[in-house]
């Protein structure tokens, strides 16, 4: 299987992250409908156990919006299982795990991030939709300072911790550290430093989103003033440009641009798209059909074969949308992605995406000593069974500690939505 942009960059941080998270192990010896709206939950979900993502007045709630935030933890949390037990099990050659199919479709989960980024597409534009399709103004003081406020105290608060076992269990420099650790708190190591953080290498991603946030009205303004095929065909045009030129060109792009917004932007713009489709065509009530979930099965289906091959890999954003519009519209796909805990595993994904790596490498450090000598297969099963229930669980935890008294604080206007 080709090794795609940013591979490289990964397989180097969680070399050198995999004893951080290490030293945590020695410091301690569902809806029916499409759209839901905040005042449509139960008194239950108010309750201090429940674990149900909190809406904010007057705010749309899409559940299956949620079991995609699950499909997409899930691929990553396992692509990152995956990848810390080959880093740890030295005696595997990783060109003969390459001929292991069950290490191909783990690798796969790579692909777990640029889910997230058609995902925070989809929400970020959905409001700015919705007001020009009624003629009015979004209030972007309430759209800044919501990101502010729901976003920044899990992180910093993740980065905190980090930062404090790298220091004080894993003895590394303070006063090395503290730069890494500002420009982090700030979003700028990927542009800094050209690298992953070095307190939480999967902030990158939360780097690119930040761009996201900062440019998402400016896009609104640029074209959702604009109407039917005219709004929609900029929209395509751009998309299909940026495929083309990663297509072409990705594979010579400098670091820092990898790691950037212009390199992913087709990825959001697939969520924007959808959005649009979503408010506009389907009117945020689209009707459902096995026909979709037929279609979602296959559009899901090619997503992960496309990751196999470099020369279609670029092609992914274009299935992706296939794949969400039959996630949507299809009875049976909608149907599981909205039932049990799969939103609610949904609705944790930022404290499992921020957190995850920590628990693996912590419950890892135990696990590693009674496989040794395991074959591959057995080894990642066994690991697979074991550690991504842990990953929930403690998550769980750390959700109701971190982001969930997050999700409705708004300190400068009580009340009002963003």
């Amino acid at each position: 299987m080709s090794k795609k942009p940013c591979d490289s960059l990964l397989d180097q941080s969680l070399l050198t992250q995999c004893s951080v998270a290490d030293t945590m192990k020695k410091s301690h010896g569902a809806c029916h409908s499409t759209v839901e709206s905040s005042c449509g939950r139960t008194s239950t979900d108010r309750h201090w156990w429940s674990l149900r993502r909190s809406i904010s007045p007057g705010r749309s709630y899409v559940p299956v919006i949620d079991g995609l935030r699950c499909i997409a933890i899930l691929f990553v949390v396992v692509y990152h299982l995956n990848d810390y037990l080959v880093a740890k099990m030295g005696a595997w050659e990783r060109a003969e795990l390459r001929e292991n199919p069950l290490f191909n479709f783990f690798h796969v989960g790579s692909c777990g991030v640029p889910l997230f980024f058609a995902i925070s597409g989809f929400i970020l534009s959905l409001p700015f939709l919705v007001h020009s399709k009624q003629g009015s103004a979004p209030n972007l003081k309430h759209y800044f300072l919501r990101r502010v406020t729901r976003l920044e105290p899990p992180y910093l608060i993740n980065l905190v911790i980090i930062f404090a076992l790298l220091c004080i269990v894993n003895g590394q420099s303070f006063a090395e550290l503290l730069p890494h650790f500002g420009a982090s708190c700030l979003y700028l190591h990927n542009q800094i430093y050209g690298q992953m953080s070095q307190i939480n290498f999967v902030a990158w991603s939360l780097e690119i989103e930040v761009q996201f946030y900062l440019l998402m009205p400016l896009i609104a303004w640029l074209f959702f003033k604009r109407r039917g095929r005219a709004r929609r065909s900029w929209l395509w045009l751009i998309l299909i440009a940026i495929v083309a030129a990663k297509t072409l060109y990705a594979a010579s792009a400098p670091t820092r641009l990898q790691l950037s917004l212009p390199f992913v932007l087709d990825h959001f713009l697939v969520g924007i798209l959808l959005a649009d489709i979503f408010v506009n065509d389907w009117h945020q009530n689209p009707k459902r059909s096995h026909g979709f979930d037929a279609l979602g099965v296959v559009a899901w289906t090619a997503l992960v074969c496309l990751q196999f091959e470099s020369r279609t890999l670029y092609l992914f954003p274009l299935v992706m949308l296939v794949a969400y519009i039959g996630a949507i519209r299809g009875k049976l796909i909608h149907a599981l992605l909205t039932a049990g805990p799969v939103p609610i595993i949904g609705g944790m994904c930022y404290t499992i995406y921020l957190f995850h790596f920590y628990i693996i490498s912590f419950v890892g450090r135990g696990m590693l000593p009674q496989i040794v000598g395991f074959g591959y297969t057995s080894a990642i099963l066994l690991m697979i069974a074991t550690i991504v229930p842990t990953v929930i669980i403690v998550s769980c935890i750390l959700f109701k500690l971190f982001e969930q008294p997050f999700m409705n604080w708004r300190p400068w206007s009580r009340g009002i939505a963003a």
